[in-house]
Order: structure tokens, then sequence, then C-alpha cells
């Protein structure tokens, strides 16, 4: 079980968050919303509407790798990352470093390949996106940004392509991210083989980086970001911000490590003793497996 469903369902580190939630964590909460809501007055709402949440979610971790290698000026951005090594291995790896995207769907479609070639690289096998997108070039298209031509694929992918495309057109307007960051996808932690491989969306400079594809910032979100940084026992990654991107609401959700706790040495060695007390090492998901989860960017 990943460290999002230990956080969303009854267990040990929900139980450890609920013991010391107090009026502080509700006021942060609702500070958050009352900034969400008022964040993009103009909005008209906007909600995704395909049941693939997983998917957009993913091109979305990597539209916004993408925004950063542009402001880095790394041109290989998806060097070193799950997705590059199983779009190398299905012959997708032209589509992403060997074309510049000319429209929000072309875009959309390029993070949507990157995103699925992530989830395909997890589970050893091939993403229903990628195998429709393979069908598609089989039948004799060379150009995979060809496929929104074909009536019968987009029947099927016309909300998966709409919603990407809605999330990622506002990744950029969210956050101001300083030029030279060094992004790390996918990052893991010390603690990280005890809870499932546990693995953030990205670090970005010093800020543990959240994107949220709902509308509404939930205790759930807080306590997963929270449970991340607690997880960096030895502060390998110096986190000093917690952020939360919501694309929908095109702005984020920022709070500072110094302001959460009085010492986060001290909560970090509270919350190591209850990890080692109720999850047992996953040698699958062992240190010197995770080391590889480690990737940077090719800067």
């Amino acid at each position: 079980m990943s460290l999002t469903k230990k956080i969303n369902a009854k267990s040990p580190i929900l139980e450890w968050f609920e013991a010391r939630h107090n009026a502080g964590i509700d006021k942060i909460i609702n500070n958050a919303n009352q900034h969400l809501a008022i964040a993009n007055s103009l909005q008209t709402g906007e909600t995704l509407k395909s049941s693939g949440i997983g998917l957009i979610k993913a091109a979305a971790v990597y539209g916004l790798l993408k925004h950063i290698g542009y402001i880095n000026g790394d041109k290989n951005w998806i060097a070193s990352t799950y997705a590059s090594k199983y779009i190398q291995k299905a012959e997708f790896d032209y589509w992403m470093t060997g074309v510049f995207t000319k429209s929000i769907t072309e875009e959309a479609i390029q993070c949507l390949v990157a995103g699925a070639s992530d989830i395909s690289y997890r589970l050893g096998q091939e993403h229903k996106f990628l195998k429709s997108l393979s069908q598609h070039i089989l039948s004799g298209n060379s150009d995979i940004f060809s496929v929104v031509s074909d009536k019968k694929w987009t029947k099927n992918w016309n909300n998966t392509i709409n919603d990407a495309e809605l999330v990622i057109k506002y990744l950029a307007r969210c956050h101001k991210w300083e030029p030279h960051c060094l992004p790390v996808i996918s990052p893991t932690f010390h603690l990280s083989n005890r809870v499932g491989g546990a693995e953030a969306d990205l670090i970005i400079g010093d800020a543990i980086v959240s994107i949220v594809v709902e509308r509404e910032f939930k205790s759930t979100n807080l306590y997963e970001l929270l449970a991340y940084t607690l997880l960096d026992t030895n502060d390998v990654y110096s986190i000093k911000k917690l952020i939360w991107v919501f694309p929908l609401r095109q702005t984020s959700v920022i709070l500072e490590c110094s302001k959460l706790f009085r010492n986060i040495q001290d909560t970090r060695k509270q919350f190591k003793v209850m990890i080692e007390q109720h999850y047992a090492i996953d040698e699958f998901n062992s240190i010197g497996a995770a080391v590889d989860t480690l990737k940077y960017s090719s800067h």
C-alpha cells in the first residue's frame, strides 16, 4: 500500500497525524482554501472529466518537470526518469526530445506519453494509453500527434486529452520558480522502504512539491507532504518549504517548515519511532533498490 493510500485509509500514519491535529492545523487548511477561493475569481470552475486521474496527475508531474527544464535551459529534461527508461524501450523517445510541440494539445499528448511511460515502467506492463498510440503508429501514421484526427481514438481518449490540456496549460501560472533549482522527480527517503517505497512528486530546490488536480486543500494533502518531509530522517534534501500546486486554481499553497515545526529533527525522531514500530522493511523497496529512484535532471 502506498503512502497516499495509508494516509487516506485508517493506518498508524494517519492515526499519528490525527493525534496531533489541533486548531492550528484547522487554520492552515481553512487559510489555504480561502486563498484558493479568491486566487482566480474569473475561473469558470473547471473540473476533470476523465476517469484516469492517476494518468492526468502523472502527466502533470512531467509537465512541471519540463517547465523547470525550460527555465534551466535543460533540453533533455526527461533524462534519468522512469519515463525515459520505458520510452527508450518502447521507441517513443523521439517524441520527447526530437520535436517541439506546437499546441497545447501536442503538449498534453507529450506529457501523457511521459506519464503513461512512468506508470508502465513501475507496473512492468504497457499502459493502455501507450498501447493505443502504438496501434495508431502501426496503422501507418508516423506522427503520434496526428492521432487527434482519428475519430475512433478520440472517442476513447478525448476526455483524457482535454483534462491534460486543462491542467498543463495552467502549470506555469501556479508558481514562480527560481532558475537553476535542481529538480528531483519521484524522490525517495530514508524510511521509504518501510512504507511501500514512498515517493513524492518532485523536490525542486529546497521545496517538496505536490501537484493537486482537485480544487480543494484537504487534511490528507497536508499530511502527505508532512509525512514525506518527516521520512527524510537525515535531512538529505534540506527541505525548507512545502508547496502544493493547484493547476485548476492557477496558484499554489506554500508553507514554511520553520513555521510548521518547533524542532523538525525532534519530530522526525518521533515519526521514525512510530514507523519502525508499525512497518517492517520491504525488501522489494529496500534502500539499495531505492537509490535508482533518485532521478535528477541532466543538470
